[in-house]
């Protein structure tokens, strides 16, 4: 091994180590906050000693967690540490997938898959318009001071609802815009803002409600969708992530929604908290073509073999990708609403990626 590989690899070695340490101290802390007692047993602390033996040895924190949140034990649940820090981080590239995982290029990605339109974009400090042609700055403010309504966005690690900021029907949109993107020191993604399906818009109308699905690529290059729920905003916010205070809820295979919505920190909701709809009386239109979607679209990335997809559904009736996730895509609201992540496959997973 000539000395560049070498340091290529002490570079990545150490990039996931510290990547680990603070993946842990993040956990540690959210659980601290979030779990405030012990509900399992002495017999349901031997089963999930047992189940992970083969593996590694694990906290049952996480199973707690779970278990108190929505009241089901399951010895299968995942840890979220082993989650972030053994399975993604085996199943998918983190090296590449931070470059591969910018919106700026998801046109060129997935050109056949619907997406909010460009505006302009920014990649390593030169402005491009829709077309991807190189453009001055002067030529931006006068594009966007034609646009009503837009959203700024990172292009990359814009999670959570960070990065992420809106625009509309001011007077000093150009000053406003100006003053955003001067701010962000990374790619930006300028887009029109998506008029979402009336369905969806029962359920919170100022947020862009997304579906979360969660896929795997195995070996074969089958395509295995393992989890779903819909993301919703709360109150006014245009945002539906969790962790900025939106609820998410289980999505049934036939696109009705469970009844029971939770938070990130596992608070539960029988109804919207803003609109008060019954979460069951909604069904997300073309949810079957959503999953068809992602099955067909998945190969295509194959850096990464879990992929999270954030998709909606417009105005027209079209499904829109919104982005997806290469890496470190969220795990705890898939288990707080729907169970193990992996169900009765969470024993081949883990012996993949712990090789026995």
């Amino acid at each position: 091994m000539d000395l560049s590989k070498k340091l290529k690899k002490k570079y990545n070695d150490l990039h996931k180590m510290y990547s680990k340490i603070h993946i842990k101290r993040d956990l540690q802390k959210f659980l601290k906050k979030n779990s405030k007692k012990d509900v399992l047993s002495i017999e349901q602390k031997n089963a999930i000693k047992e189940f992970y033996k083969p593996y590694k040895k694990v906290s049952y924190k996480f199973h707690n967690f779970y278990t108190e949140k929505n009241d089901e034990f399951y010895v299968n649940y995942l840890p979220d540490d082993v989650y972030y820090c053994d399975i993604d981080m085996y199943y998918n590239n983190w090296n590449i997938a931070p470059i591969i995982d910018n919106k700026c290029y998801y046109q060129r990605l997935l050109p056949n898959v619907k997406q909010p339109s460009m505006i302009v974009c920014r990649v390593n400090n030169i402005w491009f318009n829709s077309k991807m042609e190189i453009i001055d700055f002067n030529d931006v403010k006068r594009i966007i001071s034609q646009v009503k309504e837009i959203v700024v966005k990172e292009a990359y690690d814009s999670s959570g609802g960070h990065g992420v900021s809106f625009f509309s029907n001011s007077k000093n949109i150009v000053k406003e815009f100006t003053k955003c993107v001067s701010k962000i020191d990374v790619d930006i993604i300028v887009q029109d803002i998506v008029k979402q399906n009336k369905e969806l818009s029962k359920l919170n109308p100022s947020s862009l409600n997304t579906i979360r699905i969660l896929s795997f690529l195995d070996k074969d290059g089958n395509v295995k969708i393992y989890s779903s729920i819909i993301r919703m905003g709360v109150g006014d916010s245009k945002v539906d992530n969790a962790s900025s205070g939106g609820i998410t809820c289980e999505i049934n295979d036939d696109g009705t929604l469970k009844n029971i919505a939770y938070k990130s920190n596992g608070e539960k909701f029988e109804v919207h908290p803003t609109s008060g709809v019954k979460f069951n009386t909604i069904t997300v239109p073309k949810f079957s073509e959503m999953k068809e979607l992602v099955k067909k679209n998945h190969p295509l990335l194959p850096m990464s073999r879990l992929i999270s997809w954030d998709l909606t559904l417009n105005s027209n009736e079209e499904i829109v990708l919104i982005e997806f996730s290469l890496r470190y895509g969220e795990l705890d609201f898939h288990q707080l609403n729907n169970g193990p992540v992996f169900g009765k496959d969470t024993k081949k997973i883990l012996d993949e990626v712990f090789r026995k």
